[in-house]
């Protein structure tokens, strides 16, 4: 059997409803935040107001990706952000106190293969900050056409064989 795969769905996809005053990054100012590497393809979403998207997708997981900025993050965070499926709430990964790209926000598993719609609230609360999401990532349903979807393939996945040559460092393949 094969390994889960995620579906990995930018910030500007035409799938994805955005309600509220979004905009794109367009400086690069956030390319360089944390260690984790640049927004994936380059692109971000952002808004300062309360706001929200929606996505609706086929599959038994998912998960919301962006770069974690919150100021007051023990205790009154901002932004704040809440992601629903299908209406039933996952809450939100608690923030870091350091601003990083490409954390995980918000996700879950173990859903019923099938239809689904995901929604991430954002509350801000200081017009001065602003909440950037960047990927959706989702496991698709095996019956799902991946035709033109980008697929995220893991350095530890079976089907990549490495030599003798290769080493694990810090957990990672070098």
């Amino acid at each position: 059997m094969a390994p889960d795969r995620w579906v990995v769905i930018d910030d500007t996809d035409p799938d994805l409803d955005y309600n509220g005053t979004w905009f794109p990054a367009t400086t690069g100012r956030q390319d360089n935040v944390g260690n984790f590497g640049p927004p994936y393809l380059d692109t971000l979403r952002g808004i300062t107001t309360d706001g929200s998207v929606s996505f609706q997708f086929n599959g038994t997981a998912i998960e919301v990706r962006g770069t974690n900025d919150v100021v007051n993050f023990d205790m009154n965070p901002d932004p704040t952000l809440e992601c629903f499926v299908d209406g039933t709430s996952l809450g939100r990964e608690t923030s870091s106190e350091f601003a990083e790209n490409n954390p995980r926000l918000c996700g879950t598993s173990g859903l019923l293969d099938g239809s689904h719609t995901l929604q991430i609230q954002v509350r801000m609360q200081s017009p001065s900050r602003t909440f950037w999401l960047d990927q959706i990532r989702y496991i698709p349903s095996p019956t799902l056409p991946l035709d033109n979807k980008t697929i995220l393939i893991e350095n530890d996945d079976p089907a990549i064989q490495l030599d003798a040559q290769w080493r694990s460092w810090a957990g990672l393949q070098t």
